[in-house]
């Protein structure tokens, strides 16, 4: 995972953005904004069909056959698979100890030295 989350900051972040979400700097820069990964039609793709676009390039995007290698590729398939999880995953389909983080985070601390805190004011 630490790989594809590595090759896609280098490859993808340009134009899909570091969250997946087709707001790399290319946007920024004017060009065509690529769609987001998070969008229901690409989180129904096949891993094959991610792998195959960036082997082969698909619309304005050319490909990558050359530059990335086929072990990287699918590194980077799965990074995207966790992108698109980060958003859209389901509380229940979540660790047990995550989920109850979620629904019961800890109470913060408060900062010494704060009147709300009971330390001493400055």
């Amino acid at each position: 995972m630490h790989r594809g989350q590595e090759r896609y900051g280098i490859f993808c972040t340009p134009c899909h953005g570091a969250q997946g979400d087709g707001n790399g700097m290319i946007v920024m820069r004017g060009m065509k904004h690529p769609p987001s990964y998070h969008e229901a039609r690409l989180r129904q793709v096949t891993n094959g069909y991610f792998f195959d676009v960036i082997t082969n390039g698909f619309g304005a995007m050319l490909n990558y056959s050359a530059q990335i290698p086929v072990r990287d590729r699918w590194a980077i398939v799965a990074y995207v698979r966790a992108l698109q999880l980060s958003r859209n995953a389901k509380v229940s389909e979540l660790p047990a100890d995550v989920r109850e983080r979620l629904l019961h985070p800890p109470a913060e601390k408060k900062e010494s030295g704060t009147p709300e805190a009971g330390g001493a004011k400055e």
